[in-house]
């Protein structure tokens, strides 16, 4: 499975961190409360999703645990 890369979205590592990139902006495994998020996604700087990818054929059992650990947890340095 392949990113969609166009001129709105780029997708970045940690460090060296410039959410203002582009518009939509996706950072590789941003450190949580509650484990690393494979893709947060910023618009206009601001964090407004989580990507969590799996290797094809994964076990999805725990996918909605999981992701309700993401929609509460807290990052170091940036704010939602």
């Amino acid at each position: 499975m392949s990113m969609r890369r166009d001129h709105t979205t780029t997708p970045l590592p940690r460090k060296p961190l410039n959410l203002y990139e582009s518009l939509g902006v996706a950072v590789r495994e941003i450190d949580t409360d509650t484990g690393p998020a494979v893709y947060m996604l910023f618009i206009n700087s601001k964090a407004c999703g989580i990507i969590e990818a799996k290797r094809e054929g994964a076990d999805l059992g725990g996918v909605t645990e999981q992701s309700v650990h993401y929609a509460s947890s807290n990052t170091q340095f940036i704010q939602r």
